[in-house]
């Protein structure tokens, strides 16, 4: 069971998977390789599966370069897959010296992506937004 991938039949016939671009739909691939599974057993209807590591799920910019998506194309993706309801953020990694990685959760908004139902991801990627810092803005408060 660790070598397979569930795919839902609605999710390859949806909108939202369809229009994926560049590598987002190889990182979407990746991130459901990493789910982890758990039979349950019900008495009034058939077995069913739960995620037990939604939330949990880690991929790192380095792990994605070591297969061949660059930095850029690994935040694209993961800002693509946010936006049509893939993923979400569950807490954010620092990187840095303590090394704490961002983990995030297989989400099913995508469902209701290109209706008036979809919502928004909970916790977007914060951007790295760097205007106003470094050494052209030392030399423009200069001026």
């Amino acid at each position: 069971m660790a070598d397979l991938i569930w795919i839902d039949k609605d999710l390859l016939r949806s909108e939202a998977f369809r229009s994926l671009k560049g590598k987002s739909w190889i990182v979407y691939l990746d991130f459901l390789r990493k789910r982890q599974w758990q039979k349950t057993k019900h008495k009034s209807r058939s077995d069913s599966f739960l995620i037990t590591n939604n939330g949990e799920i880690t991929y790192s910019y380095k792990e994605a370069e070591m297969k061949g998506i660059s930095k850029d194309q690994f935040r694209n993706a993961i800002d693509e897959l946010q936006g049509k309801g893939f993923l979400d953020i569950q807490e954010y990694g620092s990187g840095g010296h303590d090394r704490k990685q961002t983990k995030y959760i297989i989400d099913e908004r995508w469902r209701k992506f290109g209706t008036h139902q979809f919502s928004p991801p909970r916790n977007p990627r914060k951007k790295n937004n760097k205007d106003g810092q470094g050494w052209a803005a030392y030399h423009a408060k200069k001026k």
